[in-house]
Formats: structure tokens, C-alpha cells, sequence
């Protein structure tokens, strides 16, 4: 027996890949914005703390003056990426929207399985 694009169970299962297909491609692009951004925070950080780990407390006026202004540019210059005015794009808001996609899915899921189950008990 042959298996037809046009039979329901066909269709629902190749309308649900295509969902899964979506939803694994968006996981991956929130993924990489969260985990580039995360990382050049990380840099940044790491660029300042080097700086004020050297030891420049041997050093002359003139070298901590510039050492000082080296620190202060680095920090101005610290842009962050927001997805919102609050809402810093790295791995905890990574983990906070798959975690608030689950929940709405499963609420679905079970709203969707207890419609059926009362259009059932109605027929």
C-alpha cells in the first residue's frame, strides 16, 4: 500500500515537521545572538580586568593617567545588545525565552487534549 501526500495523517505529520523544522531553526538563531553577545561581553570584561591586573602601581604619572583613560574609554564604550530597555541579550535570557516557550506550549497542548476530550464526551 502506498502512502498519498493528500491522506490526513500524512499531512499532519509533514505540517508538523515543518514546525519542528521552524522551531529548531529559531532555537538555534536565538542561540547564536545570545552566545556571540554573551562572548563579547565576556571579552570586554575580561580586556578591563587584564588592564587593572597589571602592574601599574610601579608605573609613572603618565602611564597610569593613560592606563586610567585606557579604563574609562574601554568602559564607555561597553555597548550592550537589549532586546528590550531591561533585557540584556545573553545566555539567561536564552534560557528564560525557552523556558516561557514550554510553558506556553504545554498549556496549549493540554487546553487542545481537553477540548477533545469534552467534544468526545459531547458526540
Amino acid at each position: 500500500s502506498k502512502v498519498l501526500l493528500t491522506e490526513p495523517s500524512t499531512q499532519k505529520f509533514v505540517n508538523l515537521f515543518k514546525i519542528g523544522i521552524g522551531v529548531v531553526y529559531l532555537c538555534l538563531q536565538l542561540f547564536l545572538y545570545c552566545h556571540l553577545f554573551d562572548n563579547i561581553h565576556l571579552n570586554i570584561q575580561s580586556v578591563n580586568l587584564g588592564i587593572y591586573s597589571s602592574n601599574w602601581t610601579n608605573m609613572d604619572l603618565k602611564f597610569k593617567k593613560l592606563l586610567l583613560l585606557a579604563m574609562q574609554m574601554n568602559k564607555a564604550n561597553e555597548i550592550m545588545m537589549k532586546a528590550s530597555m531591561k533585557k540584556i541579550i545573553n545566555f539567561q535570557l536564552f534560557a528564560s525565552v525557552l523556558t516561557t516557550s514550554y510553558n506556553i506550549v504545554s498549556v496549549m497542548i493540554k487546553g487542545t487534549h481537553e477540548a477533545f476530550q469534552y467534544y468526545e464526551l459531547v458526540i
